[in-house]
């Protein structure tokens, strides 16, 4: 849906369709869970904040494809859905995590998802013509820095999941926070936000290529030096 909303313009005919498709298919993919979810079919110690994922983050993604795609009812639509299931799921995966056991390393990069959340819906209220003034867009950001916040108090339990696959992760949180705060930037439309902006995305571009080469030399020692 991120793909097609960015380069539909080379095929605007059927980018449309192709947003109404991958939404449909999202909405299956959440049905089934939500079925799952409500026969009891996931344990308590089993939560983890990825599964904001399909439910929330999807759909505020949903919404931002389908504002581009010139659908603003379905648009509307499927942000209500995120921000449902945003206050639904949110205390019962915040409360696994204050008062559950502690994570297995292979899933506590999945806490920086509480970034991603409340970022994807900002930008989603942003795609929906919202001006950044509004005091939904207001308590938006401040629950997107409250979250970055934390995850900065954070690095230290991070620094201690080995590396691997885990850290993939990260980057979806960082990339929807960074575009969120961007768009609060370009509000301002001056030199000094054109230069904040392109800082933003540097930095966003040099964790990005980090990981990347990070995991390529990760996978090579897995496999004994061997090319992949």
């Amino acid at each position: 849906m991120v793909l097609n909303q960015h380069y539909g313009s080379l095929y605007s005919a059927a980018s449309a369709w192709v947003c109404v498709a991958l939404v449909g298919l999202l909405a299956l993919v959440d049905a089934s869970l939500i079925a799952q979810w409500l026969t009891g079919g996931v344990g308590r110690e089993a939560l983890h904040v990825g599964y904001l994922l399909p439910v929330v983050t999807g759909s505020f993604v949903s919404s931002i494809g389908l504002s581009a795609a010139g659908m603003p009812g379905p648009s509307v639509a499927a942000f209500g859905v995120g921000v449902f299931f945003f206050v639904v799921l949110g205390p019962i995966i915040i409360g696994r995590l204050i008062a559950g056991p502690p994570l297995p390393s292979s899933l506590r990069s999945t806490v920086a998802i509480l970034l991603a959340a409340p970022s994807t819906g900002g930008l989603a209220l942003f795609a929906n013509s919202d001006s950044g003034q509004s005091r939904l867009q207001l308590c938006s950001a401040g629950v997107v820095v409250a979250m970055f916040l934390a995850q900065v108090m954070l690095i230290p339990y991070y620094r201690r999941i080995p590396f691997g696959l885990a850290y993939w992760a990260f980057l979806f949180p960082l990339a929807s926070a960074a575009s969120y705060a961007i768009r609060w930037i370009q509000l301002g439309d001056s030199a000094i936000a054109n230069v904040a902006t392109w800082a933003s995305l540097g930095v966003l571009t040099l964790v990005v290529a980090a990981i990347s080469v990070a995991s390529i030399v990760y996978a090579l020692r897995q496999s004994g030096g061997n090319p992949i």
